[in-house]
């Protein structure tokens, strides 16, 4: 019922909207549908692009591209499935994305605490910057707690 053999789940054809929008209907019949309408196919334009992202990462990603147009999953005809894997996952726009996350999230991880201990040195100078500006002012503010309380001690007339 979804296809595949598309990039976008906005290049869907309006007769397969229609064929899903029926099936939903029929499903649901004692329901009325049509106020929940683009709710329900956000939810389902949702639930498509996981599950593509699921068929990549299970059938795909790491996988000789032999292998992966051979190990066609259950329920996938072969023309789409060949054509994702061929046209989509393996597009120079997909591998440019998938490195761009992957160095986004080294970047992630290296500005990140290994051990309780930062990682970065950008991050421990800035960490030792933020500490010695609060023992500053948390010495400020014990100095004049001090005072205030030798002037009460005291009983120094103002």
């Amino acid at each position: 019922m979804f296809p595949l053999g598309i990039p976008s789940w906005r290049d869907i054809k309006q007769q397969k909207l229609d064929h899903m929008w029926a099936a939903i209907e029929d499903k649901f019949e004692s329901v009325y549908c049509d106020d929940h309408h683009d709710h329900i196919f956000g939810w389902m334009n949702e639930l498509w692009n996981k599950w593509r992202g699921y068929l990549h990462a299970t059938y795909v990603k790491n996988k000789p591209i032999v292998h992966a147009l051979k190990n066609i999953p259950k329920g996938v005809e072969k023309k789409e499935w060949e054509w994702l894997v061929k046209e989509h996952f393996c597009s120079e726009s997909i591998q440019a994305r998938s490195n761009r996350i992957a160095e986004n999230r080294a970047i992630f991880f290296e500005t990140r605490k290994n051990d309780s201990m930062l990682v970065e040195p950008e991050a421990i100078e800035k960490h030792v910057r933020l500490i010695g500006f609060l023992v500053n002012a948390s010495q400020s503010f014990v100095n004049q707690f001090v005072f205030l309380q030798l002037v009460d001690i005291l009983d120094y007339p103002w």
